[in-house]
């Protein structure tokens, strides 16, 4: 059955895990022989990779105003009711409880058999305790509460995060655990980085939830055991100045790189010369670097937090430490460094386990999904 999809998300995307989620899930739709439209909203002097990244499918940018009162969502019922009677798509995949699965469900009521919305983590997650969380914003929690329970169709990228919509009144029964997936392909290319001494590598937003200042103190446990030995660190956020100011205070400026945002072959050549990858997150809902990291054939220590277990098998693929704990994750670390068998055999099993995370397996189970929202009444 060939359909017409509308993936359709409330920001602008700006580059990112749920940004690349989406561009490659509808590549590979396409691929499959839909068509397909992304929705996106229309920022200036923003980059995007879907302006930038070669693309099989189509881009669509609205525009909103600043303000975000009636006229506000005025205009994103107009533009989805108009998309919806111009291209007469058979499904809408709304990314996001809020605010894009909220304002597909408020604008098209008529068509909520058609209407999917994928929990992707941040937004419903919530850990007051870190300031973390839409949800604090009592308006949005209420409209992600609503979601939640109006919605007929859902999917979350981890068992953890299913349970957190359970518990918000979502129906166990409307929702289908879909993970992200990866490009395996992209992974099978690629050199890997070239680097003077041997690193451990993490990347992702540089905020506090993410656990960089938990990573920085616990590299400084065993830098004396391992004087050979550097720590890379990609991406960029509001936590870069107060990390760089924790490593002077470490002493670790000459160990510890910060080499800011990094992307397609950069980013592939960094995750494969490290030694082993580290998600030391406080909050996950899966973690696309973490999946990244497991094709490039590379063992994962992280957090046994969220949606985390569902991707990294203790023992098997990587090490998983207690939650915030210092001291567990260095030597977690440190277990993984003196054993270079136990790295080869977890990247092994790694390259293994990854396989069920290919984009093209991901996309016919959403493909599937489609299919049976569609034959419904």
């Amino acid at each position: 059955m060939v359909m017409k999809i509308c993936q359709f998300v409330g920001g602008h995307l700006p580059p990112g895990g749920l940004e690349y989620a989406i561009h490659y899930l509808s590549n590979t739709l396409v691929e499959l022989g839909h068509e397909v439209w992304v929705l996106a909203r229309l920022a200036k002097n923003k980059v995007s990779i879907l302006d930038e990244e070669k693309t099989n499918y189509r881009v669509f940018r609205y525009w909103l105003p600043r303000s975000k009162g009636l006229f506000h969502g005025l205009l994103i019922k107009m533009m989805l009711r108009d998309q919806i009677k111009r291209k007469k798509f058979d499904i809408i995949h709304a990314h996001e409880i809020y605010p894009a699965g909220y304002w597909a469900l408020r604008s098209l009521a008529p068509f909520k058999n058609i209407i999917v919305i994928t929990a992707h983590g941040d937004d419903i997650q919530v850990a007051p305790e870190y300031n973390y969380g839409k949800r604090l914003n009592k308006q949005i929690d209420r409209k992600i509460r609503w979601t939640l329970k109006e919605g007929r169709y859902f999917t979350a990228v981890s068992s953890s995060l299913k349970d957190e919509m359970v518990a918000l009144g979502t129906a166990q029964g409307s929702i289908r655990v879909i993970p992200n997936g990866v490009d395996l392909e992209l992974f099978r290319g690629q050199n890997a980085f070239e680097s003077v001494r041997p690193y451990l590598f993490s990347m992702g937003r540089l905020i506090f939830v993410k656990g960089y200042d938990i990573l920085i103190r616990a590299f400084a446990r065993i830098v004396e055991e391992n004087p050979n030995l550097d720590l890379i660190i990609a991406g960029r956020g509001n936590e870069g100045r107060n990390l760089r100011d924790l490593v002077i205070k470490s002493g670790l400026e000459d160990r510890v790189k910060f080499v800011g945002f990094v992307k397609g072959d950069e980013k592939i050549s960094l995750v494969k010369g490290c030694k082993f990858f580290i998600c030391p997150s406080r909050r996950e809902a899966l973690g696309v670097v973490n999946i990244e990291a497991l094709a490039a054939g590379k063992p994962v220590v992280a957090f046994n937090v969220d949606g985390i277990p569902d991707l990294i098998k203790d023992g098997k693929n990587g090490l998983l430490a207690e939650p915030e704990d210092i001291e567990d994750l260095a030597s977690k670390m440190q277990m993984l460094l003196e054993d270079d068998q136990m790295r080869e055999k977890m990247g092994r099993e790694a390259l293994k386990m990854v396989k069920r995370y290919d984009w093209r397996e991901i996309a016919r189970q959403y493909e599937s999904l489609y299919e049976e929202m569609i034959s419904r009444p």
